[in-house]
């Protein structure tokens, strides 16, 4: 395993350790993942998908996490991550090889 992926074990670890304050989703199937990245046009880095596999969202106040997840006021369109991805794209030039991670 790489250093980012053991690192991203490590926050899994911590989260889970701590559900007292840190919340997260349920994850996210390898089918949502690969739609996500087939939207953006790029492959999240194995440290990141480690994560969003997990939990898909989590948050640790102060911060929130919204890596990848759907409402059902949304339906299906993919939330978080993609959606900003897309936004600055459009708004800010954002290229297509960066995403958001927010």
């Amino acid at each position: 395993m790489s250093d980012a992926v053991d690192a991203s074990a490590q926050v899994a670890d911590l989260i889970r350790a701590n559900e007292g304050i840190a919340q997260h989703g349920d994850g996210c199937s390898p089918e949502v993942i690969a739609r996500a990245e087939a939207e953006m046009g790029l492959v999240f880095p194995p440290s990141y998908r480690r994560l969003i596999e997990e939990f898909g969202t989590w948050d640790v106040p102060p911060t929130e996490f919204l890596a990848i997840y759907q409402t059902p006021a949304m339906g299906e369109e993919l939330l978080g991550t993609p959606a900003f991805t897309r936004e600055d794209r459009a708004e800010l030039g954002l290229p297509q090889h960066f995403m958001v991670v927010s």
